[in-house]
């Protein structure tokens, strides 16, 4: 064996335990653009950490709003949450689809305990996950309700002015393309006003451009 060769053999030797670990974890790009390839739905633990969806590359929101109405009632959402981490990778999702690829993002909501006259409102912190993907020109949303895996089809994402963010992001399907952005605020039945159903749409992110994510460099922002 010639000098120099065994180096060559451990570097070579290291570069391909770091793609395979890479693979494990979900972090290889290949095969999602700039965006991390996600461990399978199923597979997540029931105690998946803010910490843990950080590191697997996820946009991570935290929320006050009551677990289980929040997918109901957008303007309760948008008024009791706060993106923590993922805006890069936010961006980076919709250059993706600006390009034409197809591209998928997967986005965490936190729902703290609210606390209401010195005691929180439920004993532990609980999550729901969404799968957000794009392909051939229409999104996917996948997610769990009820102990059901479901996933919805939305033909556009539209990205609106909001009263609570600089910008606001909902999926809507065909038949709810021309929707005005107040019309998505009115969908509690406790409203005065005539509530509308919220499978036409889905509130999926919304920012002020200040989170920030460890794992992918901060790009440019879709209009």
């Amino acid at each position: 064996m010639k000098k120099g060769t065994l180096p060559i053999l451990l570097l070579f030797s290291v570069v391909l335990f770091a793609n395979l670990a890479a693979c494990v974890s979900g972090k290889n790009n290949e095969d999602n653009g700039i965006l991390p390839i996600y461990i399978p739905y199923d597979e997540l633990p029931e105690d998946y950490s803010e910490e843990a969806a950080q590191l697997d590359g996820c946009v991570v929101i935290e929320s006050e709003s009551v677990f289980g109405q929040s997918f109901q009632y957008v303007e309760e959402i948008l008024k009791k949450s706060t993106p923590i981490s993922g805006d890069g990778l936010w961006n980076n999702f919709l250059e993706s689809v600006e390009n034409g690829e197809t591209v998928k993002i997967r986005i965490v909501y936190y729902f703290v305990p609210p606390v209401l006259e010195g005691e929180a409102l439920w004993e532990e912190e609980k999550s729901r996950v969404f799968d957000l993907s794009y392909d051939d020109g229409a999104y996917f949303l996948h997610y769990e309700k009820d102990g059901k895996e479901i996933t919805e089809k939305y033909a556009m994402l539209k990205c609106f002015e909001g009263d609570y963010f600089e910008k606001e992001w909902v999926l809507l399907k065909e038949s709810f393309l021309d929707a005005e952005y107040k019309e998505l605020l009115k969908v509690s039945p406790f409203s005065s006003y005539i509530a509308i159903n919220p499978n036409f749409y889905h509130l999926i992110y919304f920012s002020d451009g200040e989170t920030t994510t460890p794992q992918q460099p901060q790009k440019g922002g879709y209009e």
